[in-house]
């Protein structure tokens, strides 16, 4: 692992081993809160989870450098501290309307335990996305890994359709090339066509329960966005 600190002292090689052995320990402890989760959820089609692999050594990496780019007085062992995503995980939904519905539900199980905690705020990209079209409910959750200490985990809520764009988006964003800017615009675009689509399906579900076709098994919204 020393490669990825270079020149760096044995110190923050030490610090970042133990953060990436903090993150696995807490990727260990999401996987039954997001099964308890699911638990509580009523709505059909039910929603699932996957939970992501650990923030590989490069992204680590390009992550401190835009850090340190942004605030030069940022040292290294800082930079890494401030990283919250070294672990993460997101539920998956199939309407659009069930993303702030199953939020409601991981609170709730959040309010419910000692071990588990809210981190800053959420942040909501799903109709303002963020400049490469990534669109999601994104909140920092903390575990109690040991008496008193807490480590971050990355959770995410986003429709299966922002999912299998992310999924098709991931590869070139992991891509060690950079991205010519028509196809980065493309997939942009591409992400703005689909939580159109979203919307759509939302708003048939919305008719359906109206016509009594379908059970309103949760307060589903009316949605009706443009």
């Amino acid at each position: 692992m020393g490669f990825i600190m270079q020149n760096k002292s044995e110190d923050i090689n030490s610090i970042l081993v133990t953060r990436l052995q903090r993150a696995e320990l807490t990727r260990r402890l999401a996987e039954p809160f997001m099964e308890q989760v699911l638990e509580t959820v009523s709505f059909s089609p039910k929603p699932y989870y996957e939970l992501r692999e650990l923030k590989s050594l490069e992204r680590i990496t390009s992550k401190i450098e835009r850090y340190r780019k942004d605030d030069p007085n940022l040292t290294t062992r800082v930079a890494i501290l401030k990283i919250h995503d070294l672990c993460g995980g997101r539920f998956l939904v199939h309407y659009l309307g069930d993303v702030e519905i199953l939020f409601d539900h991981i609170k709730t199980v959040i309010a419910s335990r000692v071990d588990i905690k809210l981190f800053g705020i959420v942040d909501n990209c799903i109709e303002k996305p963020r400049e490469s079209g990534f669109r999601a409910l994104t909140q920092v959750i903390k575990f109690q890994i040991d008496p008193g200490l807490w480590f971050p985990f990355e959770l995410q809520i986003m429709t299966t359709l922002a999912h299998d764009w992310d999924q098709k988006q991931h590869i070139l964003y992991e891509s060690h090339n950079k991205i010519p800017k028509d196809i980065y615009t493309t997939f942009a675009g591409l992400s703005d066509n689909l939580l159109r689509v979203d919307v759509c399906f939302d708003q048939l579900r919305s008719l359906a329960i109206s016509e009594n076709v379908l059970e309103n098994n949760e307060k589903v919204p009316n949605t009706k966005r443009g």
